[in-house]
């Protein structure tokens, strides 16, 4: 049995409801809206069943906790949003200080190593390295630009300090320390382990690749980050020069922008859920209707925008990186299941369970008649065009790193 606040009816719910097929450029939006109408249906029937109700609240407690454990002690607020001009600024600004950090400082620094260009046949020198001026001068700034983006967006409407740990409570003040101390603390963490991994497959990796397990291209190339040494035993190995420390380097500042990027957008998406499996009509009734609701959303526009257009550029990033001799095997079929999950778990669904739980909360409203009913649409109206053109992207995207990961996957049991 489904919750008495919700109909019943699943079939004339979906047969009266409108979801956006009126102009063939939203079809992409109004898909996503059906097939998470009918799997939150199905959802809603699984977690009510007498049967499985007390697996999934037990499912349900240790995501919350874990949630919790790795979002910040933060909020939406009603009454901030960013300043759209401060933000364009921002933007520029960030775009152009990683086309100069990415794209001209490792040209600086493989200039004074020798690497930038030269004779060696051997070498794959900085101005032959097109997959890497590609990511520099295009792909890394318009990352960068999209995170600083969203870090700007996100602090600009969160609010950072929650009543309970605004009165003096210190467990309370304790807990959102040490929850900010984690996330600080996992962010350099993670970001420092991928460059790990990094560097001992695809750079070390591949210096210690036979020549069948790596391409016609890519075999025994030294790159512009790295030295050939030989050994006192007559061996060679390979050992990053002052080129290679800047790009190492450069490469962890990247990581760790984008993953505080993602933390705050985790953090808006978490409250977001919060909110959407709380939305009943007794809810509405005691928190002043629909409205407050429609302007959490449209405070959230941006923030959602500019992540799903990081989201964009990192999946060109790793069709780009896929093509190079770097790309490695493990970390790009890691890299695009994670990136695929974070679209759909993280980006898709949130605003979609508050936009069909208020949909159900209006089926109940008595009405004369049994018309039609328009699925919410809960976009700041400034960003309209803007939320529209990208959500038609993304979800070709999630299609195409579909499609990637079936084709790693292949490649990787052959």
């Amino acid at each position: 049995m489904l919750n008495d606040d919700v109909p019943s009816d699943f079939v004339s719910l979906f047969g009266r409801t409108a979801f956006g097929f009126g102009h063939i450029w939203r079809w992409p939006q109004a898909l996503q809206r059906m097939a998470f109408f009918m799997v939150a249906s199905a959802g809603e029937f699984l977690t009510n069943a007498r049967p499985l109700r007390a697996l999934f609240g037990g499912l349900s407690q240790i995501v919350t906790f874990i949630v919790t454990l790795i979002t910040p002690h933060a909020e939406l607020d009603l009454n901030e949003e960013p300043e759209r001009t401060h933000l364009r600024v921002a933007i520029i600004a960030a775009a152009l200080a990683g086309m100069v950090i990415s794209l001209f400082g490792n040209a600086v620094f493989t200039y004074l190593a020798g690497t930038f260009s030269g004779p060696d046949p051997r070498r794959l020198y900085y101005s032959q390295d097109y997959h890497n001026l590609f990511l520099y001068a295009l792909v890394a700034p318009a990352y960068l630009a999209a995170s600083v983006a969203i870090i700007y967006s996100a602090y600009s409407s969160f609010s950072m300090s929650a009543t309970a740990a605004s009165v003096g409570n210190s467990p309370h003040r304790a807990w959102m320390v040490a929850r900010l101390a984690f996330v600080l603390s996992a962010i350099v963490l993670v970001a420092g382990l991928v460059q790990v991994n990094y560097f001992n497959e695809n750079i070390m990796g591949l210096a210690a690749s036979t020549s069948t397990t790596v391409t016609q291209a890519c075999r025994d190339k030294i790159f512009w980050f790295i030295d050939d040494i030989p050994t006192a035993v007559g061996g060679r190995t390979v050992r990053l020069n002052s080129a290679g420390v800047y790009y190492l380097c450069m490469q962890f500042c990247h990581l760790a922008v984008i993953a505080a990027a993602l933390w705050l957008i985790v953090t808006g998406m978490a409250a977001l859920y919060r909110l959407g499996l709380r939305l009943t009509p007794a809810f509405l009734a005691a928190n002043g209707g629909a409205s407050p609701i429609r302007s959490k959303l449209a405070k959230f526009t941006l923030v959602e925008i500019y992540a799903k257009w990081l989201a964009l550029i990192l999946t060109i990033h790793i069709y780009v990186w896929g093509d190079s001799c770097l790309k490695g095997g493990h970390n790009i079929r890691v890299t695009a299941m994670f990136l695929l999950a974070f679209q759909f778990f993280v980006l898709a669904t949130p605003r979609l369970l508050i936009e069909y739980k208020l949909l159900k909360c209006a089926a109940l409203e008595p009405k004369p008649g049994r018309g039609e009913i328009e699925w919410p649409d809960l976009v700041d109206q400034r960003d309209k065009f803007m939320s529209s053109a990208v959500n038609s992207v993304h979800f070709i995207v999630q299609l195409a790193l579909a499609v990637l990961i079936g084709k790693l996957v292949t490649i990787g049991l052959d």
